[in-house]
């Protein structure tokens, strides 16, 4: 049997409110999600699998149909989340189109948290709620026996019109069990960062959940108990990449310093393999200190994402960030004294945020030795605690996400917390965070000191030319 896991075009995205400029240089980065699913059926089934990563091979809705009908599969996975669920729901259209005979099942983020109104869409077949490596090999595995789909984990499915289940939803303990993602099966020479000084880049995780509870971050519907793989596990798949020509990684863990010895032994490993590579990770501020970052900088990490969301005391209290101020300060000068990238992240429109309290971010962001800040109009996602606080206030009427679950339209557009300031304001400090930032004239200089490569150099070029349109 043929698989084909896809990745579908996004030319319906919700638009979030970052500046276009900005959000037309974010790069191409493999779904980590589809390669691990891949992966596992490759191992476990006799089956063919094949990946389409539309983004990435330039595919279209006009020519997706001619892809699809080439690649002539026994079964499709696509790939949902919210922000591109109208793609997905269009791509399995254009596969009924095909043939009404060919299966279609739904996984991703959007369809573990909105699995009823998913399945109830006639072009969908089966829907995967939660982690689907393991539910989606055992749904290939029932398929010629219909009595074992009650089985599969975080299954829905329907029979002869009746939405059915499997067993509850499952997490996996060991993720050193998992293979590698099956980064053969997609144009993994296409995918880049701009903020990489080296291409081709991919992703990767080494742990899952995080134990933190931000009121913005849906990572708890999931599961916020901390895995972690193994030090060995993770360098080996490093190791792996790079026989592919791959010497760029993104680490897309939550927090990949929860556990300080685990980074450390990390590092170490890398650094006894000889490797020469480069890598990214995300961190909270108050998980690092200057031995760690400096043990990082050696073993090859060149950035690190810090989501630092405000500049005032009081709105980190209310969206449980559990940080201070000072942690902020000390961890971006320490990253930059190791000589790693800071990198900060920032929301603009937090429930009860006042224009005061955003220009107290946009100047605390100046302050900060950060190599790039990336400042976004905060949008409440769906199945997050400040999103449901927001409807039993009443700052949303309806459960406008749920609605866009079941309907999902063209002409939907996200919605923003406007109990203080109104959109158009919101768009004003934003643009202004930006101008700011970025266009400071010590800052300019520090950038193109830090330029390392010819890649780097024509990648910053073109994303600094489209933010003089902001």
């Amino acid at each position: 049997m043929k698989v084909l896991l896809i990745n579908p075009p996004q030319e319906n995205m919700l638009q979030t409110e970052l500046p276009t400029e900005v959000e037309e240089e974010r790069g191409i980065y493999p779904s980590l999600g589809i390669m691990y699913v891949a992966a596992y059926a490759e191992r476990y089934t006799d089956h063919t699998v094949e990946i389409l990563d539309a983004n990435a091979e330039g595919i279209d809705h006009k020519s997706l149909k001619q892809a699809i009908e080439n690649r002539k599969p026994d079964i499709v996975g696509i790939q949902s989340i919210t922000y591109t669920f109208i793609d997905a729901i269009e791509t399995a259209r254009t596969v009924k189109s095909i043939s009404q005979d060919i299966p279609v099942v739904m996984g991703g983020i959007h369809a573990t948290i909105y699995p009823d109104a998913t399945i109830r869409f006639p072009e969908v077949d089966y829907v995967i709620a939660g982690e689907g490596e393991i539910s989606f090999t055992q749904l290939l595995n029932s398929l010629n026996d219909k009595a074992r789909l009650s089985e599969v984990p975080g299954l829905l499915y329907k029979d002869k019109g009746t939405v059915c289940r499997g067993m509850p939803s499952k997490i996996v303990e060991n993720l050193d069990s998992l293979p590698f993602p099956a980064r053969h099966l997609t144009p993994y020479k296409t995918y880049y960062s701009p903020l990489a000084s080296r291409a081709p880049l991919t992703t990767m995780i080494s742990s899952k959940g995080c134990p933190n509870q931000c009121t913005f971050c849906d990572r708890p519907l999931l599961s916020n108990r901390f895995r972690a793989r193994s030090p060995k596990n993770i360098v080996d798949e490093m190791e792996a990449a790079t026989k592919l020509g791959i010497y760029e990684f993104s680490l897309y863990d939550d927090t990949f310093t929860t556990s300080r010895k685990r980074a450390i032994e990390v590092c170490e490993e890398i650094l006894r393999r000889g490797m020469k590579i480069g890598w990214d990770i995300r961190a909270r501020v108050n998980t690092v200190d200057q031995e760690l970052l400096n043990l990082l900088k050696k073993a090859g990490c060149e950035r690190i994402y810090f989501g630092v969301e405000s500049g005032d005391p009081d709105i980190l209290k209310k969206i449980k960030k559990n940080i201070k101020l000072e942690d902020v300060r000390k961890a971006f000068r320490m990253t930059t004294d190791a000589g790693i990238k800071a990198l900060g992240y920032f929301m603009i429109g937090l429930p009860t945020e006042t224009r005061e309290q955003i220009n107290r971010t946009i100047d605390f962001a100046l302050s900060l030795p950060a190599s790039y800040c990336v400042f976004e109009i905060f949008i409440p996602f769906p199945a997050t605690e400040i999103y449901h606080e927001g409807l039993s206030r009443g700052i949303f009427k309806t459960d406008y996400w749920a609605e866009f679950a079941a309907n999902p339209t063209r002409e939907f557009k996200v919605r923003y917390c406007e109990d203080i300031l109104k959109k158009e304001e919101l768009q004003e400090l934003c643009a202004k965070a930006y101008k700011q930032f970025y266009f400071r004239p010590s800052y300019l200089v520090r950038r193109l000191l830090a330029i390392k490569s010819w890649h780097e150099f024509s990648v910053q070029l073109k994303g600094g030319l489209k933010l003089l349109k902001v």
